[in-house]
């Protein structure tokens, strides 16, 4: 898209692009990166302090559940996977699992003040 703007710019104004023309269209466009599943849980780990290999294993450690249920949210509303691909992630859990933990997240999320603030960091180290 920049760089049809660029030749559009260079074919009517008839003249050489320049690189303050190249800095002016980048600036124009927003750039958004998709994180992986896996740097989603990565965050979340560390965040919350518990280990990727326990967030995907089958323990039921009330930390590790909670963990788990943040990444699978942030996975949900970050990426454009589906509830099977995110189950599947975490230790293979069924869509219905995932489903519960984004629901029981976005719950708590819109009634615990810092609970939403946690997300909210988590999101913006995720987006970049």
């Amino acid at each position: 898209g920049v760089l049809l703007q660029l030749e559009a710019l260079a074919q009517t104004d008839k003249r050489s692009i320049s690189l303050d023309d190249v800095k002016q269209a980048l600036n124009r466009v927003r750039v958004t990166v998709t994180p992986s599943l896996r740097e989603i849980a990565l965050a979340t780990a560390r965040r919350l302090d518990v280990s990727l290999t326990d967030m995907r294993s089958a323990t039921r450690r009330q930390a590790v559940v909670c963990a788990r249920g943040v990444a699978m949210h942030l996975a949900r509303s970050l990426t454009g996977l589906s509830l099977t691909q995110i189950g599947s992630f975490f230790g293979g859990r069924d869509h219905t699992t995932v489903l519960h933990a984004v629901r029981k997240i976005a719950a708590d999320r819109a009634k615990n003040p810092e609970c939403n603030h946690e997300l909210h960091v988590l999101e913006q180290t995720l987006k970049g």
